[in-house]
C-alpha cells in the first residue's frame, strides 16, 4: 500500500479556489485504481478512478465522463475534472505530488505486476458450478 497527502484547490467558476485536504491510496489488490479521499467539511468523499488516467492526464487531456485529467499549460498544475449526479468539481493539484505517487505506485507493481495480481484473484475465485 501506499498513501500520502496533498493539498488541492477545488476551483469555481469565479475564478477563486479553496484548499481540500486529499488522501491519495494505491493498494496492490486494487493494481489499476487510484483512490482519493477528499476531506470536506461535511465528511469525506471518495473516488477511484483508474492509474492509467491519472499518469497519462500529468502529460496530456485524459479522460471523458465522469474523471477528466489535464496538466495546464504551464504543466506545474493539472486540472482533475469530477463529475457524478449530485453534481461537477474542478481541482488544481500540483504535477509534481501527483507524479511522485504515481512513480510510486508503478515501482511497486508495474503494469505486468498489476495483471498478475489481477490473474491471481481471478484464479482463486470460486466460480460457481454450472446447473445441469
Amino acid at each position: 500500500m501506499i498513501t500520502g497527502t496533498a493539498l488541492f484547490g477545488m476551483s469555481f467558476p469565479d475564478g477563486t479556489s479553496l484548499p481540500i485536504v486529499v488522501d491519495l491510496a494505491y493498494y496492490e489488490r486494487d493494481p489499476w485504481a487510484i483512490h482519493l479521499e477528499f476531506r470536506a467539511a461535511g465528511g469525506r468523499v471518495a473516488w477511484r478512478f483508474d492509474r492509467e488516467l491519472l499518469a497519462a492526464g500529468l502529460c496530456e487531456p485524459s479522460g471523458e465522463g465522469d474523471v477528466s485529467i489535464q496538466p495546464l499549460a504551464d504543466e506545474m498544475m493539472v486540472v482533475l475534472g469530477m463529475a457524478s449526479p449530485e453534481g461537477e468539481a474542478r481541482f488544481l493539484a500540483d504535477t509534481r505530488e501527483l507524479t511522485s505517487f504515481v512513480e510510486q505506485t508503478y515501482a511497486l507493481a508495474d503494469a505486468e505486476r498489476a495483471q498478475a495480481i489481477v490473474d491471481e484473484e481471478f484464479d482463486r475465485y470460486r466460480w460457481p458450478r454450472p446447473i445441469h
